[in-house]
Order: structure tokens, then C-alpha cells, then sequence
């Protein structure tokens, strides 16, 4: 799992909100590129906010795959996500564990994704059953421009030994 590639790049813009009571899907714009702030997250995402600990929301393909059999809707936003890689399970990613998406970007892993009423309603159906991770919640160590195609690569995780 060392190794992988970026395959979308999704963000709700600041100009784009939800109306009141609105939990049909998730806003959400795809890209070719963006920049990523550090300590921030994706420049002009709503979800972007400074010492969070949710600046980036990461899911694998491989996992998206595994639930469209299962009728959920998974195309790039579809799960809330900004981020699908592929070749590389961000889900098997542990709490403070880093990696690296195409030259400079620096993500570290804050906690599982556990997904939210918003989700659940916009999928139609309950996702108790993938409980605890829904995807991951990374904040930025290093910012960046990323694009659809960049390599992802593991880092050594903050708690291991040099």
C-alpha cells in the first residue's frame, strides 16, 4: 500500500451553498487541479478552515467499488469526499499517519470519516454497517498544487521510529 494515484478531485466553492433543509446530495465541483493551504485545506473549499482537524476528506476507489454493487451512489462527490485514490487504501491508514499526493502536498491523518445524517439521506440508505471509517480526515502538512493523475505515496507514520 505504498503507492497510488489521485483519480478525482472534488470541492464545494464558496459561492455554491446548500438551502436550508437540503440533504439531496452533496455540492460538489470537480477539478483537473488545485491548490492546497497548509493548515487549511483545498483554497476555496467551504469545508476549509484553519487548525481543523477535517481539512481534507480522502476515500479509496477500491472502497467506493466495493459499495456499488451494494446500489450506494459513488461517483466522484457522491460520498461528501474531495478526494479519491486509487492503488493506495487510505482506509487502512492509521491516526497521524502521513502521505505525500504528486510533488509537495503533505496530508496526515486526523481520524476515520464517520459520515453524517446529510449522507445518509442523500444516499437513501443507512451506512451504520461501514462503521468505524467512512474514508479518512487529514489536515494539511505541506500545501501545494495537486491534479487528477498525481502520484500518492505513503510516508513514515509520525509514531515510527526513524
Amino acid at each position: 500500500m505504498s503507492a497510488g494515484t489521485l483519480t478525482s478531485i472534488v470541492y464545494q466553492p464558496l459561492d455554491r451553498n446548500y438551502e436550508e433543509n437540503r440533504f439531496d446530495d452533496f455540492i460538489r465541483v470537480p477539478v483537473d487541479a488545485v491548490d492546497v493551504v497548509e493548515d487549511f485545506g483545498i483554497k476555496g473549499d467551504q469545508k476549509a478552515r484553519k487548525g481543523s482537524v477535517r481539512q481534507v476528506n480522502v476515500l479509496s476507489a477500491e472502497w467506493l467499488a466495493t459499495l456499488t454493487p451494494l446500489g450506494y451512489r459513488t461517483k466522484p462527490g457522491e460520498m461528501g469526499e474531495q478526494l479519491i485514490v486509487s492503488g493506495f487504501r487510505v482506509e487502512e491508514l492509521m491516526n497521524g499517519d502521513r502521505f505525500r499526493i504528486g510533488n509537495d502536498v503533505v496530508l496526515e491523518i486526523t481520524k476515520p470519516r464517520t459520515g453524517c445524517s446529510r449522507l445518509e439521506h442523500s444516499q437513501g440508505k443507512p451506512l451504520r454497517e461501514f462503521q468505524p471509517a467512512i474514508g479518512m480526515l487529514a489536515r494539511v502538512i505541506t500545501g501545494g498544487r495537486i491534479a487528477v493523475g498525481d502520484a500518492v505515496v505513503a510516508l513514515r507514520a509520525v509514531s515510527e521510529p526513524a
